[in-house]
């Protein structure tokens, strides 16, 4: 079966089966993917009509092959594999490989008995230009990672008691970073700064409840951001992270909340250890932020 081929560098290649690719309208590679479109063939899941262009949601990745199937988010039931089995493997349109379904913008979940075909996916993802997102464990697991956390951990779910899990590991890593680039005045803090904040403004942290997070204080971080870089403004930028109303404060009371929460709060402490790990590590290493 011949195949059109979709890149962009030299690891970042993959196909799609020649007989489905008016399916789609694709551009460029996976991190694109919040542009992509795909015709709805079944109409399982939302309201577009089938045989009408809708975004792409999930992306089946080949575990045999460099083939990709990008998925209609109203064929998403099943996370596209009805599609998969109903269509495209019923009327032999695609190879009869071994897929696993990659969630391309936003979310996915993980667990124990399926994460080495999951780790598997997610390298080829990547490979293909996956953006790097969060992922946490199903059911009984209190875990949340980078994909490339999950990649590198050989897919456990896990965190040593004592330790800070990997996303907590990376938000205290960049308020450190950040905090003595402002007391150091480093011209590349202002970068470091910006992208940290549209880490958060992608929704990163929402995902474990961890910040108090709303439209409007994303905006107001990111303009001032903004122009704390413009006019070299490092007093600017450390009043955007360490002012009683900044970030890392933001980060903090919710940190406390979670530590103090006895089932009536809103914010699960639950969450809390999967983004975290072990909460009192979480709250020394703020405290030891406090003395940068």
């Amino acid at each position: 079966m011949k195949a059109v081929s979709k890149s962009s560098g030299k690891d970042r290649r993959f196909i799609i089966p020649e007989a489905i690719a008016a399916h789609f309208k694709i551009k460029g590679d996976l991190s694109q993917a919040d542009k992509w479109k795909a015709k709805v063939l079944i109409g399982n899941t939302g309201r577009v009509k089938v045989g009408a262009w809708d975004k792409v949601g999930y992306v089946l990745i080949s575990l045999d092959s460099n083939t990709i199937i990008p998925i209609a988010r109203c064929d998403e039931h099943h996370c596209g594999f009805e599609v998969l089995r109903e269509i495209y493997f019923k009327q032999a349109l695609v190879p009869r490989e071994k897929f696993e379904s990659v969630f391309a913008v936003g979310l996915n979940y993980v667990w124990q008995d399926t994460a080495a075909k999951q780790v598997e996916a997610f390298k080829r993802f990547r490979s293909y230009g996956g953006s790097n997102g969060i992922i946490k464990g199903g059911s009984k697991y209190d875990y949340a990672a980078t994909m490339d956390d999950f990649i590198v951990s050989n897919g456990s779910l896990s965190v040593e008691g004592q330790a800070l899990a990997p996303l907590g590991q990376y938000v205290i890593s960049q308020l450190e970073a950040i905090a003595r680039g402002v007391v150091d005045k480093r011209k590349t803090v202002f970068r470091v700064a910006y992208d940290f904040i549209q880490w958060v403004s992608a929704g990163a942290l929402e995902t474990c409840n961890a910040i108090d997070l709303d439209e409007r204080s994303i905006l107001k971080w990111e303009r001032e951001a903004l122009q704390a870089e413009a006019g070299r403004d490092y007093e600017r930028l450390a009043q955007v992270f360490f002012s009683f109303r900044g970030i890392k404060n933001n980060l903090h009371n919710r940190l406390r909340a979670a530590l103090n929460d006895k089932g009536e709060f809103q914010f699960k402490r639950r969450d809390a250890t999967a983004f975290w790990g072990n909460l009192d590590v979480a709250m020394a290493e703020f405290q030891r932020l406090g003395l940068i």
